[in-house]
């Protein structure tokens, strides 16, 4: 049995303390992927297909008669889910000689720990991981990872390199000295970087109305590109430095900073991170991400329960999970 929760405290119990409110510790979180991008209920495996163009059909009439033109041709991918669970425990005896004494409960029932604030705080903590664990194996999870932290399946990053060939562009920012060197962005690096995907994007890309597309950035590029945009030879860049902007966009593109890319590409068991580096754009149209699960919110699986035979309290949450893009030709992709 090893305890979910331990103790770390400055002082000994000394008797009755304050317990009324919590203050929790502020945990990086991440996207929130079931609301940003296409979700698809899918409980194994689901086959999806996608029909291309038909361009180049009209002919001048003549005469009578028919005669087919033009073709079109249909392709399939597939969106497969993974098992994924979170198991917690808790046995009381972790908060012998604490402050938490006092929300224990008393007597035959002092190891049940359900309905008291040590359940409470497991929950809320559980619940603060699902939301930062989710969108990180979302995006770089690798199926044939060594580490147990990333090999659920191929996230998106794993699956852009696997597409690399038929996305609009897949740039090394670090061979475009105006952007990048040495892995560290140079002063206007960003907006270079975005002119360079805005131009170099598929044609196809190109005609979805700007307001449906986004430039998903490391916390890096966006705060060089605020730095851009802050010139303060100008009202405008003064007022971006003084107010800051809370929607940011390049050409009428909006610039969304995803929080938690910056933590996990500097995480040495990220199977993406030697590849990426510290700095990541993806410029795409947030319905071309899929999110494949069997359930519409893992929030709300979570089973909490008191095990009488072991004395302690337990939580656990299942679903599947995994990920796909739909189109490659409607990404592009910076590293």
């Amino acid at each position: 049995m090893a305890n979910s929760v331990t103790t770390s405290f400055t002082h000994t119990y000394n008797g009755k303390e304050f317990l009324q409110e919590l203050f929790y510790k502020p945990q990086e979180g991440g996207q929130d992927v079931f609301a940003l991008y296409k979700v698809m209920q899918v409980v194994d495996k689901t086959n999806l297909y996608i029909p291309g163009n038909l361009s180049k059909i009209l002919r001048k009439y003549t005469t009578c008669g028919f005669s087919q033109q033009g073709t079109l041709a249909i392709s399939d991918r597939t969106i497969s889910t993974t098992k994924v669970k979170s198991n917690l425990e808790e046995c009381e005896d972790a908060f012998d000689g604490t402050v938490f004494e006092e929300a224990i409960k008393k007597g035959v029932d002092i190891d049940d720990l359900q309905g008291t604030v040590i359940e409470d705080i497991l929950r809320q903590k559980l619940m603060d991981g699902l939301a930062s664990d989710i969108p990180r194996i979302c995006w770089f999870a690798d199926a044939g990872s060594g580490s147990s932290d990333y090999d659920q399946f191929d996230g998106w990053v794993h699956l852009i390199g696997d597409v690399s060939g038929s996305v609009g562009q897949y740039l090394d920012m670090n061979t475009v000295a105006a952007i990048e060197v040495g892995g560290v962005l140079v002063a206007d690096g960003a907006i270079t970087l975005f002119r360079s995907m805005y131009e170099n994007q598929s044609k196809t890309l190109r005609a979805v109305d700007r307001s449906q597309k986004k430039f998903y950035v490391t916390s890096t590029i966006m705060d060089n590109y605020l730095t851009t945009l802050e010139d303060t030879q100008n009202e405008r860049g003064q007022l971006n430095l003084e107010d800051g902007s809370t929607v940011v966009k390049f050409r009428g593109i909006e610039v969304v900073e995803v929080k938690g890319w910056d933590t996990h590409l500097a995480d040495a068991s990220n199977p993406q991170a030697a590849g990426v580096g510290a700095n990541m754009c993806v410029f795409t149209t947030p319905d071309n991400l899929i999110v494949g699960c069997d359930v519409l919110s893992p929030m709300n699986e979570v089973k909490s329960w008191y095990s009488d035979d072991d004395e302690v309290i337990r939580m656990k949450v299942k679903f599947k999970l995994g990920a796909q893009i739909l189109h490659p030709e409607l990404l592009s992709f910076a590293y």
